[in-house]
């Protein structure tokens, strides 16, 4: 099976010598153009020129001539009779004129005419003397055009039919009045006999255009394919790097702009890919110092439920104690009490009440202070076991104390 050719006309190469076929056909059409309308131009002015002098050499034959015929040497019909053989050639048999063998001829096929004030033919090889056709406006523009005051002016044009292929071309005629027969006699080509050549040319810019685009789009890609090959390497890779295929290129360096290009590349792929290897490192010290931190975690966690276990308990403890306060408290207001309702309390008792009172309230300051501090850790909870010795000596005394006021009559209490 054929392998079928598709062009890519998103390639930079197509574009580029889609782009230099339009500069070549662009500047060769340019400059050919221009040749062939100058070529064509001045070809115009050396033809017109050539039929000035053609009609002006004729003019001087028929003033040589006239001078025989005022001379005597000839008759007016017998001058015009031998102008008629040296401007259109020698006389057949027919009565038409060989006109091929006439100087006044422009490139061997155009010929002399002359015409009378009434349009006849006076000068033709062809056409007999006296002939006037039905239609005479060709003949009176040459006619008119002769009489112009200037040279320009004497250049007529007009549309003919050509008799051999029946075409319609356009004519250009040149002609001088010679008065002394009144004639008035010239030259008609058709303009393009001009710059006839130049159909040539016109092929030849066809065809030499056609071929230095081939040349040159031939020497273009053989020139650029390199480049071109490298510049699809360097888009390759760069999608194989965002498709996440990161490797390290060696592409071909130069001193242009493509290979710097490459060299530059080259490099980035090659920090890109050290720079991912840096990365996969990281992440596995990353992963490894992970684990270690979560196990130190999980021993934290640890740690931290047994301290939880031990405030626990030190709370229970501290609860108990503060119930035993309370108890404490409450014995110490009824004993309170009962000492008010004595009317002979002496001041010892009212001293030994307000230290039981100060006591009572440091008591309940401690208990609260424990209850806040729960939460905190492991060297708090030192501080608070401290705090609850020194509370409990405290209330060893207090109840030392109670036991011994109990034991004591009224009386002995107020003798102390």
């Amino acid at each position: 099976m054929k392998r079928k050719f598709k062009v890519n006309w998103h390639s930079i190469s197509i574009k580029m010598m889609v782009l230099l076929t339009i500069i070549i056909v662009f500047s060769v059409t340019t400059m050919g153009l221009t040749s062939y309308f100058i070529a064509k131009n001045q070809l115009t002015k050396a033809g017109k020129q050539e039929l000035y002098h053609i009609v002006n050499s004729s003019l001087a034959t028929l003033e040589s001539i006239n001078n025989q015929v005022e001379s005597g040497q000839l008759t007016i019909e017998e001058g015009k009779e031998e102008a008629r053989v040296l401007l259109s050639g020698p006389k057949l048999k027919n009565g038409e004129h060989d006109y091929k063998k006439s100087h006044f001829l422009y490139k061997g096929e155009g010929y002399i005419l002359g015409y009378d004030a009434n349009f006849s033919s006076q000068v033709h090889p062809s056409n007999p003397v006296g002939d006037i056709p039905e239609d005479t406006t060709n003949r009176e523009k040459m006619v008119k055009g002769s009489l112009a005051s200037t040279i320009e002016d004497r250049y007529v044009y007009f549309d003919d039919k050509n008799d051999e292929t029946g075409e319609i071309r356009e004519k250009i005629s040149y002609m001088e009045h010679f008065e002394p027969w009144d004639w008035y006699v010239g030259l008609t080509v058709y303009e393009d006999e001009f710059y006839e050549g130049l159909e040539v040319v016109k092929f030849i810019i066809l065809w030499g255009t056609l071929a230095i685009i081939i040349i040159s789009i031939s020497i273009f890609y053989v020139a650029i394919r390199k480049k071109i090959s490298l510049l699809k390497e360097v888009a390759i890779s760069s999608i194989n790097i965002a498709d996440g295929k990161i490797k390290a290129t060696n592409l071909s360096e130069s001193r242009d702009e493509i290979g710097q290009l490459a060299g530059a590349y080259n490099k980035m792929s090659y920090q890109l890919l050290e720079l991912v290897q840096s990365v996969k490192s990281t992440s596995s010290h990353l992963l490894d110092s992970a684990t270690e931190l979560s196990a130190v975690s999980e021993q934290t966690l640890a740690s931290s439920e047994e301290i939880g276990t031990a405030i626990s308990e030190i709370s229970l403890g501290t609860q108990e104690q503060a119930s035993d306060l309370e108890n404490i408290n409450q014995s110490v207001e009824t004993l309170t009490q009962s000492i008010d309702s004595m009317n002979q309390q002496s001041n010892i008792i009212k001293e030994v009440t307000g230290k039981s009172e100060k006591l009572s309230n440091e008591g309940n300051e401690i208990v609260s202070s424990l209850r806040q501090s729960n939460a905190a850790s492991l060297e708090a909870s030192e501080k608070i076991n401290t705090s609850v010795k020194s509370l409990y000596d405290k209330s060893q005394e207090i109840h030392h104390l109670c036991r011994r006021l109990k034991t004591l009559q009224p009386k002995q209490i107020y003798s102390h």
